[in-house]
């Protein structure tokens, strides 16, 4: 839901890094497209490097497709968790350590909590009750949520009422301080459907994942202390669990 104002990688400095970094190039971009990298990519050093690097080059050059021209691939079009930069020659500076243990965390907990929801529908089925799968697969999720972590990072909370202000103020203004600002008070309207470890998880029982469900895990984001969602979706036709990772636009440091 972000924006970003062109990412632009020079294929020349592709081919001077690493394996491992271009593995981690690839990874962001296919979790800013809401595809699986585990799914998608080979396992890490299931081939000697230079293959690895030659397969992970290819595989950025498909993706990059379109403004090949001056030996440039322009990935503006793709959602980034690297923000608003523009990635050239420096690409690598951009690539730290810290920046990468975030990323590291990030794909971590999306991966526990998809794996888990795929636990869920594996174990409860498809169509599991009439008319409140979502519900059913809720209260599931949260179990497996409760027996893998074993409350080391707290409590979980579920179904949580939140104020809607218009335009949405920001999550550490008071009541008080709102009104006398004019921000209108709209009431509560929404509710979270799972609050844990610094993410808003909403639950969806959907055949089409389409985009006003992102629009609405947006629009808690914006209305609360959050800065991160993720929707998790039990599509009944074929069994499959779909997700959708979800940022406010503009927010650093994922």
């Amino acid at each position: 839901m972000e924006i970003v104002r062109g990412i632009v990688i020079e294929i020349d400095t592709l081919k001077t890094m690493k394996a491992e970094q271009l593995r981690r190039i690839l990874e962001t971009t296919l979790l800013s497209r809401g595809e699986d990298p585990e799914a998608t990519l080979p396992p890490s050093g299931s081939q000697v490097a230079s293959k690895m690097k030659a397969l992970y080059i290819e595989r950025l050059e498909f993706m990059g497709k379109g403004t090949m021209e001056r030996g440039l691939m322009d990935f503006s079009k793709f959602r980034n968790f690297f923000g608003e930069l523009m990635i050239s020659k420096k690409i690598r500076r951009h690539i730290n350590p810290e920046s990468v243990k975030k990323l590291k965390n990030l794909y971590a907990d999306i991966r526990v909590f998809v794996g888990l929801a795929r636990k869920v529908i594996k174990g409860l089925g498809v169509y599991p009750t009439r008319g409140v799968s979502e519900a059913m697969y809720q209260k599931c999720f949260i179990h497996e949520l409760q027996t893998y972590y074993k409350n080391k990072y707290g409590s979980i909370s579920e179904e949580r009422w939140i104020d809607i202000y218009y335009p949405p103020k920001p999550a550490y203004m008071t009541q008080k301080e709102a009104l006398i600002k004019n921000y209108k008070y709209l009431g509560r309207h929404n509710r979270l459907d799972v609050e844990f470890k610094e993410w808003i998880i909403e639950m969806k029982s959907l055949e089409v994942l389409g985009a006003e469900c992102g629009y609405q895990l947006l629009n808690y984001i914006r209305q609360t202390e959050y800065e991160k969602g993720l929707i998790i979706n039990f599509k009944q036709s074929g069994s499959v669990v779909e997700w959708k990772f979800i940022k406010v636009a503009g927010v650093v440091g994922m």
